[in-house]
């Protein structure tokens, strides 16, 4: 009976670290070795993009505390990107690429000069004259 208690024990310990105990990025970058719903997989990229600015906020011009905020306002314009014909649940890096990565690009935290995002040069050269 010991050895039974034990084993189921041991298998749910297993269990709930197979689970639950990954780390995000875990999660993110091992989808072929777990698969996770697209929906999750789509939602842990929406918390990398603000940890993302959380990081980078400082360096961006961007007050951190506004991170949530400015990232959540980006998700909901960018849903468009994600592509219609979505699995159930992503399973391997190549799908999981080709369902985040125009979003992703779409959603990630850019850097700021007079409180507008500048993405490329002439961004830079319009907001940016007193930098």
């Amino acid at each position: 009976m010991k050895k039974l208690f034990l084993i189921v024990i041991l298998g749910g310990a297993y269990y709930f670290y197979s689970t639950q105990a990954q780390s995000d990025e875990d999660k993110i970058f091992n989808v072929a070795d777990n698969p996770i719903q697209t929906s999750q997989y789509i939602e842990l990229w929406d918390k990398k993009a603000i940890k993302m600015c959380e990081v980078n906020a400082k360096d961006y011009g961007i007050n951190i505390k506004n991170c949530p905020s400015y990232i959540s306002q980006k998700t909901l314009k960018c849903k468009s990107k994600i592509p219609s014909d979505l699995p159930f649940e992503v399973s391997s890096k190549a799908e999981g690429s080709r369902i985040i990565n125009k979003y992703f690009k779409s959603i990630a935290p850019y850097p700021h000069c007079s409180g507008k995002e500048v993405k490329n040069d002439f961004d830079a050269r319009k907001y940016c004259k007193n930098v």
